[in-house]
């Protein structure tokens, strides 16, 4: 972070890193044939931000209930206490959210046919970013293509250059982008052609380099790098839930 006068106040490098293998199984299904009620098992689960490991959701049980900003989760396995950290982990993969869904802002407008490639709609994809990082439109572009189809499941590539505009910088807090800002992401993604097929997993890489403002007339320059790698199967197992000595520990709603 610098100073108005170019001196360096601080720098920070911090690589934060989450690996984790879970089961899904649906108790419940809405109107639209989608999960709205989930038990989830992690039979591993390791954070590594900077020097710091944690495990503290390996062998965990929790159950996730409803959809977009009326989702939940809650604690299933007794005697588990995660860190105030990987509860804010959780409440980003399961709790409440606002935002437009990622998949459904990459689909065409139109049939296409395998090695197509069509122009996503960059004002409905900002949906799916919410708050947490806004764009301009006019300077961002982004393109799909069909790779292939199995089953149910289509495969996309995407590619995206998105002029960032702002970008959230903690709570209350929002940072306006003051030279480069472009955010680079490449991958292949797994889309589900049903309501009833499930499989969200990918590949996808990005960066940003961007010089932003902050409080007290200062500005910090942000490079970030990112890769993130998933796969879904049908089947598995899902251990029983241990045997409860008291309730469950539910989350509130929200933050």
């Amino acid at each position: 972070m610098l100073m108005a006068d170019g001196t360096a106040a601080f720098t920070k490098a911090e690589k934060d890193t989450v690996e984790f293998t879970r089961t899904h199984k649906v108790v419940e299904i809405d109107a639209e044939g989608r999960a709205s009620k989930e038990l989830v098992h992690f039979s591993a689960w390791q954070r590594t931000k900077g020097d710091e490991v944690s495990t503290d959701l390996k062998g965990v049980h929790i159950m996730v209930t409803g959809r977009g900003p009326t989702r939940s989760w809650k604690l299933m396995t007794p005697g588990t206490t995660p860190s105030a950290s990987t509860k804010e982990w959780l409440d980003k993969h399961y709790g409440p959210d606002e935002k437009g869904e990622f998949g459904e802002a990459l689909k065409p407008s139109k049939a296409v046919a395998i090695g197509e490639t069509w122009d996503v709609d960059v004002v409905k994809l900002q949906a799916s970013f919410g708050k947490d990082m806004m764009f301009d439109a006019a300077k961002s572009s982004v393109k799909a293509t069909l790779v292939g189809v199995e089953g149910d499941v289509a495969t996309i590539h995407i590619a995206m250059k998105l002029q960032i505009t702002t970008i959230a910088g903690g709570p209350g807090m929002t940072m306006k982008v003051l030279e480069g800002g472009v955010l680079e992401m490449t991958g292949d993604g797994h889309s589900p052609l049903s309501a009833e097929a499930r499989n969200d997993g990918g590949t996808m890489t990005m960066k940003l380099d961007a010089k932003t403002d902050a409080p007290n007339n200062m500005t910090t320059t942000m490079l970030i790098g990112g890769d993130k790698h998933g796969s879904t199967k049908a089947g598995g197992e899902m251990p029983e839930v241990p045997a409860a000595t008291e309730a469950p520990v539910e989350q509130p709603a929200g933050k």
